[in-house]
């Protein structure tokens, strides 16, 4: 599933600032490993998917994003939080 471009608004920006998370960080999770991603168990959009995986501090995130209708190769960042023990481990295990 290619992630060519992530879009960020200011609504998810907020949501990162509050978690001290960076644009940064969740842009590391894309680009310094693949990620595993999953269906969202709790969607708000159709093609909202969770991503997991590690910074490149190897700070685990776990990353809301929605799939761009009209770009399939664009998401757009929702949210994101620290993964719990439980999605870290459903990493580790998918890899």
């Amino acid at each position: 599933m290619p992630f060519l471009n992530l879009e960020f608004n200011l609504e998810s920006l907020r949501k990162l600032a509050e978690r001290r998370i960076s644009v940064a960080e969740v842009s590391e999770v894309f680009e310094t490993t693949p990620v595993v991603w999953i269906e969202n168990p709790n969607p708000r959009a159709d093609d909202s998917r969770w991503l997991i995986g590690p910074t490149s501090a190897g700070r685990f995130l776990t990353i809301v994003v929605d799939r761009d209708h009209s770009d399939h190769g664009r998401w757009h960042v929702m949210t994101a939080w620290d993964a719990t023990e439980a999605q870290t481990r459903l990493y580790r295990k998918a890899r």
